[in-house]
């Protein structure tokens, strides 16, 4: 028995499948222990601010505590289709703070949140990276095909008015020595 044996590729490759989809199984579990988290100390600490500003009975206050409550409760079906989904719909308007303090205080709370958010969607979950993949791929791809349309767009010019009496002079020569003058071009410019 020798380590090739193919008994022991079929049990290493065995252990590690199941030991990835046990690893991705409490890998959910913690992230979205990890985003409740996060999540409720942003809460806390608009608390915290609100107690001491004294603005615990703001209407703007209750409004954000409670969507920051909700975004709680629902952390386990955000995903970037559940995000995309949500951008669509009219969201309720807000009441108006009573003072600045709680204006900014809460403007500060929704800002954390949703970076938290968007940390978790985008880097926590498998479908952000695809996303991001997707969205990488495809500007690469369209700055690929720019770059390509610049390049051939220069060679065209170049083609036409520098080239074209050596490409007439090339077609027109013995096949070998057409090839021949051609590596040369290449090779000594």
């Amino acid at each position: 028995m020798t380590i090739f044996d193919p008994a022991i590729i079929e049990l290493f490759a065995g252990c590690f499948i199941i030991g990835a989809v046990v690893n991705y199984y409490v890998w959910c579990r913690v992230r979205l222990v990890l985003l409740r988290q996060e999540l409720f100390a942003v809460r806390d600490a608009l608390w915290d601010k609100s107690a001491e500003k004294g603005f615990l009975g703001d209407a703007r206050y209750r409004a954000i505590r409670h969507r920051i409550n909700g975004c709680i409760r629902g952390a386990a079906f955000l995903n970037i289709d559940t995000l995309t989904l949500s951008s669509g719909a009219e969201a309720d308007e807000l009441p108006c703070a009573s003072s600045p303090a709680a204006q900014s205080a809460c403007d500060e709370a929704v800002a954390q949140c949703g970076w938290i958010i968007v940390k978790y969607v985008m880097f926590h979950r498998a479908s952000g990276w695809f996303y991001i993949l997707r969205t990488f791929a495809g500007a690469l791809s369209q700055r690929a095909k720019e770059h390509a349309w610049d390049l051939a767009k220069a060679w065209i010019k170049s083609s036409i008015s520098d080239r074209a009496y050596d490409m007439e002079r090339l077609a027109s020569a013995r096949p070998i020595q057409a090839r021949t003058s051609m590596w040369q071009r290449a090779l000594h410019p």
